[in-house]
């Protein structure tokens, strides 16, 4: 090893020396590349690390991206303590913290945040995204003006989040057709449950797994759908609807409930992975990945769970129909806020390099990068799916999800800005979180059976209001209203 290391020297100072004597410097061999520090949570970093992302980027821009980790502690509150910090002690940009409107809108008000609109010569992908869809303008503004560079997610694998995956050699060795309603679905799941799926003489199959905490709120979001049309995400406090211009909660609805009691029977019956309520989307990718196991899937992305040789074994399963009922989610706007902030306090060099980044990430060699994670058109092996930079969110039909055809749901809220008044309010008093709190306590207690859904229905209807769901949903209506 010593050997090694001495010839590497030796070659170096060899190449060196031949560079001087060309009549050249020794700076050409050693290029300076300024580093941009960013704040990320730790599955970001692991992310970017794993698939280059950080290095691409890095050397297409002429720097180093340096990390600051912020493991899963809550983002927002780290970000207020950098307000309090000496600039040259703070991030030169925020990615992928997951930080919601409200609480971007906040840090604008007290000027922590860089509008990246306002610098328009600076980002001319931004401003192409910008002028090729003016109907994304104002999804990315935010208290007037644009303090993030926006996620602009197009492929399918984003545009319809809420999925379910079934092991299709353990279908058909059930003998049982793609499920099309709930009652199907269960019956796939008994099968998976008293069958070899996966040969090993072991009785360690899982009929059905997900992920409930933390980002993965919303994969119950396919289960739920055949009852009652909802945007069922708690990450994102995605829980409201409108009808007929009217705001309303629908998990509030006695539809929701008796989608309630359609899982509290897959969880009794054992047909549940029991740990659903407890582990995140990284926690089932860990499981996932040793070996065979599960026979469905609720989850956005199939092939980062499995990889590209074991996805191959499962499809999507179709939108399931209830009473004549089946809705999916659509995102088709796919602007998605708060993906990349800029501190205003970080010296105006230190912008320039974010803002390159920032930018960069919504040309078409970066869209590729992120959306993918460095893999080339890593979903071409699902049937109607393209790479994300070449689909048309227009013009968005999910014909492979036939029988349905177009599946945006009609009463979803669009990207509202509540008045700074009310955004204050709500989060001085904690609001969204104490009404997420409740939703997502219930949930988890009405399906595995710790609270009767007949006797506490009413308990849990109470709690919500206790905790603030009223005024949500009175602010938000009033800035629906105002949206026009």
């Amino acid at each position: 090893m010593r050997l090694r290391k001495k010839r590497t020297c030796v070659a170096i100072i060899a190449l060196a020396l031949a560079v001087l004597l060309a009549g050249g410097t020794v700076s050409a061999l050693f290029v300076f590349r300024p580093s941009i520090k960013i704040a990320a949570r730790s599955e970001v970093i692991e992310l970017w690390r794993g698939a280059g992302v950080d290095r691409a980027l890095g050397r297409a821009l002429g720097v180093r991206i340096k990390w600051v980790d912020y493991g899963t502690q809550e983002a927002y509150q780290r970000v207020l303590e950098d307000l309090g910090k000496p600039a040259r002690d703070i991030p030169d940009a925020y990615l992928g913290l997951g930080l919601e409107n409200r609480q971007i809108s906040a840090l604008a008000a007290q000027n922590a945040l860089l509008d990246i609109g306002a610098a328009p010569e600076r980002t001319p992908n931004l401003r192409r995204a910008m002028n090729s869809d003016t109907s994304r303008v104002p999804e990315m503004k935010i208290a007037g003006g644009i303090y993030s560079f926006p996620a602009l997610r197009e492929s399918l694998a984003s545009v319809y989040p809420q999925k379910a995956w079934i092991n299709i050699r353990w279908l058909a060795a059930a003998g049982l057709p793609m499920p099309a309603t709930p009652e199907q679905m269960r019956a796939a799941l008994l099968a998976f449950k008293t069958m070899d799926g996966n040969g090993n003489g072991v009785a360690d199959e899982v009929p059905l797994g997900a992920a409930y905490a933390g980002a993965g709120h919303s994969t119950l979001g396919f289960l739920i759908a055949p009852f009652l049309t909802t945007d069922y995400d708690l990450s994102q406090g995605n829980y409201l609807n409108v009808e007929n211009g009217r705001v309303y909660a629908g998990v509030t609805d006695p539809k929701f409930k008796e989608a309630l009691a359609y899982l509290r029977g897959l969880y009794a019956d054992g047909l549940m992975d029991k740990a659903v309520f407890t582990q995140s989307t990284h926690t089932l990718k860990e499981r996932a990945g040793g070996g065979e196991k599960y026979g469905v899937i609720l989850a956005q992305d199939i092939i980062a769970l499995l990889g590209d040789e074991r996805a191959a074994d499962y499809a999507p399963v179709p939108p399931l129909t209830h009473n004549g009922h089946s809705a999916a989610l659509v995102r088709r706007a796919q602007v998605k806020t708060g993906g990349f902030l800029i501190p205003a306090r970080i010296s105006p060099a230190r912008q320039k390099r974010a803002l390159a980044l920032g930018d960069a990430m919504l040309s078409p060699e970066g869209t590729r990068l992120v959306c993918f994670d460095g893999a080339e058109s890593v979903y071409s092996t699902l049937p109607g799916e393209v790479p994300c930079w070449e689909i048309e969110t227009d013009d968005v039909t999910l014909t492979w999800y036939a029988p349905v055809g177009e599946l945006c749901i009609g009463n979803a809220l669009p990207p509202l800005s509540l008045s700074p008044e009310h955004t204050a309010e709500l989060s001085a008093g904690d609001i969204y979180r104490k009404v997420t709190d409740v939703l997502a306590g219930y949930t988890r207690a009405f399906v595995t059976g710790e609270s009767s859904l007949e006797a506490e229905w009413d308990a849990y209807l109470a709690a919500l209001d206790a905790a603030g769901l009223p005024k949500i949903i009175s602010y938000t209506q009033e800035a629906y209203n105002l949206r026009g």
